[in-house]
């Protein structure tokens, strides 16, 4: 591997004969190997898990060497748009932006904290890769400029209150950024380095446009996409934000916490109290259902067309949707469920295997289905599980 300075201070390091890596000083020699793995990973497409010890700049040597090989793609994969126009694909359908895109590869770039991806916007703001087009991703909590939203604690409610002002065109921050043409769009984001979440909601305060939505347009286009790990991890989260891991580059960050995140992220919690709360909600529900069948039946005997029908036609919808029977299945398997946690916590165990075997999942989403759409009040989410 052979080096030489810019004059920029800019190192240029050539870890094989075809990639040339621009080092923002002259790399130690554990950087050097680090960057050379790295680049022979992705040329023979593999996956790799690679470590340097602490101190030794990995965060640097891997955006370094990944970006590299990535600009070395662009220059052997010159745009075939003859190709692309043959094909049938009109220019109304796709930009020139993104077909690109679908010719190179997206760097997904996941770390454990918001914080720690910060860190490496200020490490690639070091290189001469800053150009590269970048995006952060992040929730309403850290990116939304919204007083009626800023206010809010819970991140759902955020998320509701949030969707709910963009429905109405009563978001003023978010009508601005939604009248913004893509053009305009790059031409206000691409005027410094790339920008953490502090930049982004700085940004879109002075121009009143909304940060968070100018993130996730951004990643539609962008060459480097930085975000959590979960959000790579948990496919609700992929499906969110429309993140197509095919054919991209995927690094995780500290890659050690890793096990622990997904088997956080795979875990749910139970308690003996909140199945009682459940089981007692459970009876309320039976109980009710039990009073609208009674008095569907005396409404049905009376004969009074001008009372009588109306409150039978809303009977009739309710016991359509929530059957006795559906509810009394459910509050049986409530009851193993109560049950069997009791047995776990007495003997101390970690699993709770036996649930699968009584735990009917189909049954519960027909039933907790229903249950919402009659009785949004008491509406319980077993079927999550």
């Amino acid at each position: 591997m052979s080096s030489k300075p810019t004059s920029s201070a800019t190192t240029e390091v050539w870890v094989n004969t075809k990639v040339c890596v621009k080092f923002p000083f002259e790399p130690y020699e554990c950087q050097r190997i680090f960057m050379k793995n790295v680049v022979d990973v992705l040329d023979r497409k593999l996956d790799a898990a690679l470590e340097s010890p602490t101190g030794t700049g990995k965060t640097l040597s891997l955006l370094c060497s990944t970006l590299a090989w990535v600009q070395k793609q662009k220059e052997i994969k010159p745009l075939d748009f003859s190709t692309w126009q043959s094909s049938g694909a009109g220019g109304a359908e796709k930009t020139e932006e993104k077909l690109k895109n679908s010719f190179i590869p997206t760097i997904f770039y996941a770390s454990r904290t918001h914080s720690q991806l910060e860190q490496v916007v200020h490490e690639l703001n070091r290189t001469e890769y800053k150009w590269v087009k970048t995006t952060i991703l992040g929730s309403r909590e850290h990116f939304c400029i919204n007083q009626k939203v800023k206010k809010i604690k819970e991140s759902n409610r955020q998320s509701h209150v949030c969707r709910g002002l963009v429905s109405k065109r009563a978001c003023h921050y978010y009508n601005k950024f939604d009248a913004m043409t893509t053009d305009k769009m790059n031409e206000v984001l691409d005027k410094g380095d790339a920008m953490d979440i502090e930049d982004f909601v700085k940004l879109g305060t002075q121009n009143s446009l909304c940060p968070y939505f100018m993130s996730r347009q951004r990643s539609e286009t962008a060459e480097l996409i930085l975000l959590p790990y979960n959000y790579i991890i948990d496919p609700k989260m992929r499906r969110r934000y429309k993140l197509d891991l095919k054919n991209s580059i995927v690094i995780f960050d500290e890659a050690h916490n890793l096990e622990s995140i997904c088997e956080s992220n795979a875990s749910a919690e139970l308690s003996s109290t909140n199945i009682a709360l459940c089981i007692e909600e459970l009876k309320k529900v039976l109980a009710l259902l039990v009073d609208e069948e009674e008095t569907a039946r005396a409404e049905a005997d009376m004969d009074t067309e001008a009372f009588g029908n109306q409150k039978i036609d809303l009977t009739k919808k309710l016991i359509e949707n929530l059957r006795t029977e559906d509810l009394m299945a459910v509050l049986e398997k409530a009851f193993l469920l109560e049950e069997e946690l009791d047995k776990l916590y007495e003997s101390n165990l970690l699993k709770v295997s036996p649930f699968h075997h009584w735990m009917e999942k189909p049954v519960t989403e027909k039933f907790f289905w229903k249950l919402s759409q009659s009785q949004d009040s008491m509406e319980i989410q077993l079927n999550d599980w």
